[in-house]
């Protein structure tokens, strides 16, 4: 679309270009892993996810128009707010935040480490959540098995996640990854084109 930086510096300054349904103008932005991007020129919407290849960081990969409406992210890590409501803290540098009814029993916290969330725009609502089980579907988003696909089988290993591997299975075929390297993408079937 272009063919020079100051050709895509002007369509960023145009409005053109939105990231997680937001308007960015500024080059600099970053973008990662299972953002959406949407471009519009000339009378033509194109809109592509962030997913990871072999041989390559991240690809950009076309999806259709219902899906330009939200994103999976990964539970990094959880905590606890004041006045007992739990705070998510996803992989893409976001938060969002659970509201608790009773701080001493939080019902409303069904939600762990590594667990997947589906997250609509632009209100970023969790609309879906995978929880990070066996017969979840999963992504590898780096090492040797990049892009690979596959249902989670089981999770080996001991306390620290670091350490853990998890094997998954796909066509009748086992293969073992390390923890930190898998997304969950879905239950039976993905929740997103991958390409």
């Amino acid at each position: 679309m272009a063919e020079s930086a100051r050709e895509a510096k002007y369509i960023l300054k145009s409005g053109a270009v939105k990231v997680d349904g937001v308007v960015r103008k500024d080059y600099r932005f970053p973008v990662g892993l299972m953002d959406v991007i949407e471009i519009e020129i000339e009378k033509e919407n194109l809109t592509f996810r962030l997913l990871p290849r072999p041989g390559r960081f991240l690809d950009l990969i076309p999806i259709p128009e219902h899906e330009k409406y939200f994103k999976l992210c990964r539970i990094e890590n959880k905590t606890t707010v004041k006045g007992g409501d739990i705070q998510l803290n996803l992989h893409d540098g976001s938060n969002i935040l659970i509201k608790v009814s009773n701080s001493r029993n939080p019902v409303e916290d069904v939600y762990k480490t590594f667990d997947v969330v589906k997250i609509s725009f632009p209100d970023r609502r969790i609309i879906e959540h995978y929880p990070f089980e066996p017969g979840n579907l999963a992504l590898v988003i780096s090492g040797k098995k990049v892009g690979s696909t596959g249902k989670i089988v089981e999770v080996k290993g001991g306390p620290m996640r670091e350490y853990k591997v998890v094997t998954l299975e796909r066509g009748g075929e086992r293969f073992d990854v390390g923890y930190l390297t898998v997304f969950v993408i879905g239950r039976d079937s993905p929740a997103i084109t991958l390409g």
